[in-house]
């Protein structure tokens, strides 16, 4: 909330109130809104009923679209690795990294981004040996959803475009497919921001990316309170994963990896040039979010290879069970009034130490336990937002 108690992410024109954030999350999810409708006297709940309600519909969906994306991954995973291998990942990806604990936990762009693009990845491991059309159109429709979703995922669009032209020959079918819904989105998204903002970047209009960058590039890799490979250090193997992927290999394969390396790297530089690199009140890494399946696939090959090194395996399951123990910290004990509090390179008082001494954070729940016996729970009396 701001200062006059108007909320941060909202302007007003012709008498409507819009949000700062990209229209395309909410217009996905309004029909899944929309039986509530035909619940009886909903108009005139109390607005502490309606929160409630909101945020346990909220939770709900959000744990929906990551396990989604959890089970769309362990499909493109088995094409890439055995079955055993690719199950593993798949909960490596949805247990121990940000999918947790930022995708599943609220309905940010971050769960949303990671099925389409996802999806996107699966139809083009589909399209490049087989040259079906369909494949190709569903590949650039949910690649074209990835970027309405969260503009920054435009470098996801524009390198996926880019590799299936160079890799295809039926580069035609990619740019009349592929690229058109490209143009599509974008067309609609330029449309929508400038006659509601009246510019083209939309509520990101005020955003600048003139950061230092070797800081930014360190806090996102490897600070205390937000880096990556920090919060989730078994991703370390992905970097072995890309080299080993970079040896001659099939044209689906070698079409994933350049596309998610290219993806990866261009994403951390992007942020590694925004000043706040941090990504504000949130639990761990929340700007690399999008980008974590784009290092889970990379360790496919590597894995098979792990049989043959004792200590190598010792040290991919160690990081993993940490690397779990961090998301159940973010999950049940991630206060984000303390969060906030906390500097971004103290090692000592870090965010996963002081939130697991802390203990759980169950106002949330607790607050739902007092709507399901019928109490009126106090909001402002638990420090809760209502904004």
């Amino acid at each position: 909330m701001l200062p006059d108690g108007k909320a941060y992410f909202l302007r007003q024109r012709n008498g409507h109130s819009y949000s700062l954030y990209p229209i395309v999350v909410p217009l996905l999810l309004s029909p899944a809104y929309l039986p509530l409708r035909l619940v009886p006297g909903i108009r005139d709940w109390p607005l502490s009923k309606l929160i409630v309600l909101a945020r346990v519909l909220e939770k709900i969906w959000a744990s929906a679209i990551a396990a989604a994306s959890v089970a769309i991954l362990l499909v493109l995973l088995r094409r890439l690795t055995e079955r055993k291998y690719a199950l593993l990942l798949a909960l490596i990806f949805g247990f121990a990294t940000n999918t947790w604990s930022t995708s599943s936990q609220a309905l940010w762009q971050h769960g949303v981004s990671q099925l389409t693009i996802i999806l996107s990845l699966l139809f083009m491991h589909s399209f490049l040996p087989s040259g079906s059309r369909r494949a190709c159109a569903l590949a650039g429709l949910f690649a074209a959803l990835s970027f309405g979703v969260r503009p920054t995922n435009v470098l996801f669009f524009a390198i996926s475009s880019v590799v299936l032209l160079i890799l295809t020959r039926d580069r035609r079918t990619v740019l009349r497919l592929f690229g058109g819904f490209g143009l599509l989105m974008g067309c609609g998204l330029a449309f929508y921001n400038l006659r509601v903002f009246g510019s083209l970047a939309g509520g990101y209009a005020d955003q600048s990316f003139g950061g230092a960058f070797l800081a930014g590039l360190a806090g996102l890799s490897f600070s205390p309170s937000h880096g990556l490979f920090i919060y989730s250090p078994m991703l370390f193997l992905a970097l072995a994963g890309m080299v080993l992927y970079a040896r001659p290999a099939a044209i689906p394969l070698r079409a994933i990896l350049v596309v998610f390396a290219c993806f990866f790297c261009s994403l951390l530089i992007l942020y590694a040039n925004y000043p706040l690199w941090w990504g504000g009140t949130c639990f761990g890494p929340r700007y690399m979010t999008d980008a974590i399946p784009a290092l889970v696939l990379p360790m496919a090959p590597l894995l098979p290879l792990l049989k043959r090194w004792r200590l190598a395996r010792t040290a991919l399951a160690g990081a993993a069970v940490f690397s779990l123990a961090v998301q159940l910290v973010g999950v049940f004990c991630y206060a984000p009034s303390e969060r906030a509090e906390r500097p971004l390179w103290d090692w000592e008082h870090n965010p996963i130490v002081s939130n697991a001494s802390a203990g759980m954070y169950a106002q949330g729940y607790s607050v739902l336990w007092d709507y399901i016996r019928g109490r009126q729970p106090d909001y402002r009396e638990r420090g809760l937002r209502v904004d």
